[in-house]
């Protein structure tokens, strides 16, 4: 959606969305002392500093009131001087000297403009750079259009479509839309679901309910994530004091951390395609932005972090038919701070990238990126030496005829993608290496198998195109004589025996995929490795940590339709369900029971709680996981009899339902719908068996590459294990800390099951998703949820039913009531002392029910707004702005106090000092 720059904003009204900084210091105004007399100016109606026939200058004194200074601008403009006061409002502008709008804000009546100009950073005539901020006052009559009348947001010389936009983004009309569900006079679905579709329509994709970020997707980009807006944002230490943006959220959290010294994480959540990857990768640049403050240059680690992006992506995402640029693997980054607010090291957490991707695709799906980046950007050079042929040519790649993604440039995104690489440290080899074996995947799809008589059985299998084997082997560095014998033959050892047997067609395939699957696998994760040695250095251990903030971007909820949902998209609204349920514990169990716990008057808030869903999966000994676990480790296991124990356990479960027609499927009733899965596939999937003929072949590469993808030595996988662990536990508190190092060397035993044999995948799952939400547990949470704004991917499209079925299952309608009726500012009675000290009678000696009577007292605070509990006060935000605006007019008038005291101690000085020179002079 872009704003044409020139267009009229019409009558729309500016929300008062900042805080008003009130600078109303009590002194005695009549004084007539030169010294509180300064020249302002006024400009009418426009900030542009061209406009100079438009401006007023006179002496004024610095304890008169905006009310005074309108009144005496009409009467120094003779075309004004029969107006009527009430009809204008003087506001503050920050611009640059070339017209561009930062920000605004009207002046209550009763602030003094004089005050408000002596804190602006810079005299208002100095010479400086254009992109320099300017302050302004400036006059408006209630009525007049923004744009009318000479005011312009920039010449239209200069004028861009960023700045137009920033413009509109900016004046956010109040009588309209909200930009907090909160604020919403009636609250009901309709209109909370018509507020956030009238901000839609205005560019406002952005809003919040208290200080929770929704988000909706409109499947454009918006130039709102520039510089410009950065710079905007990183001063904020309130949300309201802005309109809602992504990078408040960043900024809120990051000097949250920094002050209370205290682990903070973000929770982004949403279906697939709501945008979830862009919002991660916007809350990382702006996190650099912030580190980098006072830095010339950014460190290491930050620009290594912003790179790892491209490359993950490249490796982990896919096209869907619900989104272009899904993720197919969760992850949940840690980034690690100094007291001085700089990154000192960072970690990248995956969780069950979707190998069934690789052999094959949904209807209207593609395989993933790098596949089509490697062969639409690859040079000459490149594809001879790593044998690439065209999309079409790949039966990995060409099972749905869907090859070019719309609006994507390959060649571009290869080019992109090589150039992240590099800056994340993989070297020119390290990443020839990488394309090789990404060649050797695709291939594998192409061996084709023929059918041929055996002496000792009816059915044996070749391999039909030995001259795709022989180019495999040659990009692996592995014998094609040892690579045709694991992909055609079985080993069995029986006792002192080992028999040898031809798979059939069908186990030749699936061995064959197998491959394929570990391969790719094996180097994603070689990747992550790679990418976390990178962003820790051993220095970063010695380093005086303070606290962890995490960003956790995990996949979707999904429902690809009831005859392609498999063991993929069971574990992903698995995962799901547990966010959820967070979600629940933080805004609505944890809140009410502590209102509950301080004895304050409270009245419950429904709300639809999952935990049962949750314990369906994992629930012992007949949770699901465990049910699939069971099957899978049976011999003569089928997926029909896994369906069928699911069933007969299960089927007295709310949460659990079986087809109304007989199919091989069984029903969830997710908290975001029904979903219907197909149990073809499952307990393959789940045991995600590597033949052992096929690993012992690539263990005898001659690569050191190949070899290390899946042959890595144990010892140094448990001591990299120990490193991460120790490396968590400098950044968390001591028990945080023991927790994770014990949790990584746990994670390494749990490879393996009590019996020896591999720990299927559901249960490495359970166990990293349990570890994800320990370490969520030990941190102050923010929420981002994200929002999609039509399952078509349609540009600036808002569909009524698609957005109101997302929040009726989210329960936004009962976080809004809990954000309205609840307190969202509680301070401890000890905390409260300490902070507002100076304003109660007996300072730091000040006892609890001092406090109780110092709020009770206050003549601008609405008692019905606070509450007293046992060890903390609970109040409204507008309580606390009250206090905050009264403890920053006592302070100003320390100050001034002080200045003065200062100002006379110098002249005293200078006198004296004048003085004993006349004496000496006589």
């Amino acid at each position: 959606m872009s704003f044409d720059s020139t267009s009229s904003l019409g009558s729309i009204s500016t929300v008062n969305v900042y805080p008003n900084r009130s600078l109303t210091i009590v002194s005695n105004a009549s004084s007539t002392d030169e010294s509180h007399f300064q020249t302002v100016s006024v400009y009418l109606y426009s900030f542009n500093p061209d406009s100079y026939e438009d401006r007023i200058s006179f002496d004024f004194h610095k304890w008169a009131t905006t009310e005074e200074l309108i009144e005496k601008v009409l009467q120094q403009k003779q075309e004004l001087a029969h107006q009527c006061a009430d009809n204008y409002e003087l506001y503050e502008i920050m611009g640059t000297l070339d017209g561009q709008t930062f920000k605004e804000r009207k002046l209550d009546r009763g602030e003094y403009p004089v005050a408000v100009q002596m804190l602006w950073t810079r005299p208002m005539h100095s010479e400086s750079n254009e992109a320099t901020p300017k302050n302004r006052l400036v006059l408006r009559h209630k009525d007049s259009s923004l744009l009318s009348d000479g005011v312009h947001f920039g010449s239209t010389k200069t004028s861009s479509t960023i700045d137009s936009f920033l413009a509109k983004f900016l004046t956010q009309p109040q009588d309209r839309e909200y930009p907090d569900l909160c604020m919403l006079p009636e609250l009901t679905e309709q209109t909370l679901l018509d507020n956030l579709k009238d901000r839609f329509a205005s560019g406002h994709i952005y809003t919040y309910i208290g200080p929770i970020l929704l988000a909706v997707n409109p499947f454009n980009f918006f130039p709102i994530y520039n510089p410009k807006y950065a710079r905007l944002y990183s001063q904020i230490r309130q949300l309201s004091s802005m309109p809602p943006h992504i990078f408040a959220i960043a900024n809120i959290t990051y000097h949250s951390m920094l002050r209370i010294k205290e682990n903070q994480c973000i929770v982004i959540s949403g279906e697939s395609g709501s945008g979830k990857t862009e919002s991660t990768n916007f809350l990382l640049h702006h996190f650099t932005t912030l580190s980098q403050k006072g830095s010339s240059t950014g460190s290491s680690v930050e620009q290594t972090l912003l790179s790892a992006g491209p490359v993950l992506e490249a490796f982990g995402n896919a096209v869907t038919v619900q989104n272009n640029n899904s993720s197919r693997f969760g992850k949940f980054i840690r980034v690690n701070y100094r007291e001085n607010g700089m990154v000192s090291g960072a970690n990248v957490e995956i969780y069950l990238l979707e190998k069934s991707r690789i052999i094959s695709q949904a209807v209207g799906e593609r395989n993933y990126h790098v596949f089509y980046y490697l062969l639409n950007g690859a040079s000459e050079e490149e594809r001879q030496r790593h044998y690439l042929m065209q999309p079409t040519e790949y039966s990995y790649l060409n099972q749905n005829n869907f090859y070019a993604a719309e609006g994507v440039n390959e060649c571009y995104e290869y080019q992109r993608l090589k150039y992240a690489m590099d800056a994340v440290g993989f070297s020119q080899q390290s990443q020839q290496n990488m394309f090789a074996v990404i060649s050797a995947v695709l291939l594998l799809g192409n061996i084709q198998y023929v059918r041929r008589s055996g002496y000792h059985s009816d059915e044996n299998v070749s391999i039909g195109n030995e001259e795709v084997l022989s180019i495999i082997s040659t990009l692996l560095h592995i014998k094609a004589s040892s690579l045709q014998q694991a992909l055609t033959m079985r080993r069995t050892v029986m006792k002192n025996d080992v028999v040898i047997s031809q798979y059939s067609v069908s186990e030749a395939k699936d061995t064959r995929d197998a491959m394929a699957k570990c391969l790719y696998n094996a180097l994603f994760y070689w990747i992550v490795l790679r990418i976390n040695q990178a962003l820790l250095k051993k220095n970063d251990l010695q380093m005086n940590l303070i606290a962890i903030l995490g960003i956790l971007d995990i996949f979707g909820f999904e429902d690809v339709g009831g005859k392609w949902n498999s063991f993929e998209q069971l574990c992903i609204n698995y995962a799901n369900e547990h966010l959820q349920a967070y979600f629940n514990q933080h805004i609505f169990q944890f809140e009410q029971e502590e209102y509950l716990k301080e004895g304050i008057t409270w009245t419950n808030i429904e709300y639809t709680d999952n935990t049962e869903c949750v314990q369906l999966f994992q629930s012992k000994p007949y949770g699901i996981f465990r049910l699939i676990d069971e099957e899978s480790n049976i011999n003569n296991g089928t997926d029909e009899s896994m369906l069928d124990k699911l069933n007969q356990f299960l089927k007295t479960n709310e949460y659990y339902e079986t087809p109304q027609k007989r199919e091989s499927a069984f029903i969830v009733a997710h908290y975001a719908g029904k979903v219907k899965y197909q149990i073809k596939g499952f307990r393959e999937k789940n045991k995600d068996l590597m033949r052992q003929e096929v690993l012992m072949a690539i263990k005898k590469s001659k690569s050191a590459f190949v070899r290390g993808l899946v042959g890595n030595d144990p010892v140094a996988v448990f001591r990299w294990g120990i490193l991460r662990a120790t490396f968590r536990a400098a950044n968390a508190f001591w028990q945080a800390g023991k927790l994770a190092k014990k949790e990584a060397v746990k994670a390494f035993s749990e490879k393996k099951s009590i019996t020896g044999k591999p720990s299927s995948v559901g249960k490495q799952f359970q166990h990293s998703l349990s570890r994800l939400m320990r370490t969520l547990s030990q941190a102050t949470p923010y929420f981002i949820r994200c929002i999609k704004s039509n399952n078509e991917k349609i540009p600036n499209h808002f569909d009524d039913n698609i957005i109101l079925r997302q929040l009726r299952y989210t329960g936004m309608l009962e976080t809004v009531r809990i954000r309205r009726a609840g307190y969202s500012v509680r301070i401890e009675y000890k905390d409260f002392i300490k902070q507002y000290r100076i304003l109660l009678p007996k300072g730091c000696e000040s006892t609890t029910e001092d406090v109780k009577e110092f709020i009770t007292r206050h003549a601008l605070i609405d008692n019905n707004e606070v509450q007293f509990g046992i060890t903390k006060v609970f109040m409204r935000d507008a309580e606390k702005l009250i206090l905050d605006d009264h403890l920053h007019r006592v302070i100003m008038k320390h100050i001034e106090t002080l200045q003065r005291c200062i100002q006379a101690l110098m002249t005293r000085r200078k006198y004296i000092k004048l003085r004993n020179s006349v004496i000496a002079i006589q």
